[in-house]
């Protein structure tokens, strides 16, 4: 399933996953945990992705815990740089 070096998912949580959705992704997180690269990027703050999760808690427990055990959480702030380069269209 998984052979590149990296994956990247951009916007996760952006909108409500149905569960064959979460069960692959899951499945993502188990495989690349502690194997090879994922990057994970999203516009919630990291505390909240576990309700913006949904599904079943069991589920949400396991996928947080993929994701949170071993990795490096980098943490923006500041104004969005599309609000900046909408500015300086204008």
């Amino acid at each position: 399933m998984c052979r590149g070096s990296l994956i990247g998912l951009d916007d996760f949580n952006l909108l409500k996953a149905k569960d064959e959705v979460r069960e692959a992704m899951l499945e993502l997180f188990d495989r690349r945990w502690n194997k090879r690269g994922l990057i994970i990027s999203s516009q919630y703050p990291f505390d909240q992705w576990y309700e913006y999760i949904g599904g079943r808690g069991d589920q949400r427990d396991a996928m947080m815990d993929r994701i949170a055990n071993g990795s490096h959480r980098l943490e923006l702030k500041g104004p969005s740089m599309r609000e900046k380069r909408e500015k300086v269209m204008k």
